[in-house]
């Protein structure tokens, strides 16, 4: 967790993500003409979706080369509020119509909707190790230390977790389909957006090693590079 940037307000909050994702994806077309990357849901990415999806960054790089698949998404219709993908087209993936998405079918029967996601990870990203690895993720966590929709409920001594699962979060009351641990943790680059006090406080206990019982905690034992972006 060496490399952390502090932010005052949503404006650069923002900024600092977007130039280094893009810098990321530049990096990756550059070495390999196409880039994969995963995003979260909620309202952390939002600043960063908004300057994303505006100029200069709509022509800043080759956006057809790049596919964008979402770390989970809730079981709702497609046109819900809290469904994950509409919060990313409405603020960036409309604006740029050569960029190739692919979202979670969370309205169809749960189990086969991970399943296909699944397939579809698989056939699409490159693997390290036997598992796809995504060039970049962008996630938030929540203020439970929840990451993806792997809450605290969440079985994560279970070893046959797949790639992504369908998961009934208790806490919620709700259906959700997520990436799971291994996927998570085998990325090339990983950035975390972390907004607001309570999230704050789970990072600096991250840092000196009290409660390692939040979810988040999982993912430092990976060996991706990641930055760490406060507000």
């Amino acid at each position: 967790m060496d490399n952390t940037k502090i932010t005052q307000n949503s404006q650069e909050f923002g900024d600092v993500i977007a130039k280094e994702i893009v810098r990321l994806i530049q990096n990756e077309i550059e070495e390999k003409a196409s880039c994969y990357i995963a995003v979260s849901g909620g309202s952390t990415p939002v600043p960063v979706f908004k300057i994303l999806g505006s100029d200069p960054y709509l022509n800043k790089i080759d956006w057809s080369r790049v596919h964008v698949f979402f770390i989970d998404e809730r079981c709702v219709e497609p046109e819900s509020k809290e469904n994950n993908f509409q919060s990313c087209y409405y603020h960036w993936l409309k604006n740029i119509k050569e960029i190739r998405y692919h979202r979670i079918n969370g309205w169809i029967d749960p189990d086969t909707a991970a399943q296909e996601y699944e397939n579809d990870i698989a056939k699409t990203i490159p693997s390290k190790g036997a598992i796809p690895s995504f060039d970049l993720i962008f996630m938030g966590i929540g203020n439970d230390g929840h990451i993806a929709s792997l809450f605290p409920e969440y079985d994560f001594d279970n070893k046959d977790q797949g790639l992504v699962r369908h998961v009934v979060v208790d806490s919620k009351i709700q259906d959700r389909i997520t990436m799971t641990i291994p996927l998570l943790n085998n990325a090339k680059n990983r950035i975390f957006g972390i907004i607001g006090y309570s999230k704050k406080k789970i990072y600096s206990d991250l840092l000196s090693s009290k409660n390692t019982n939040y979810p988040v905690s999982h993912l430092l034992s990976s060996d991706a590079t990641d930055l760490w972006v406060l507000q």
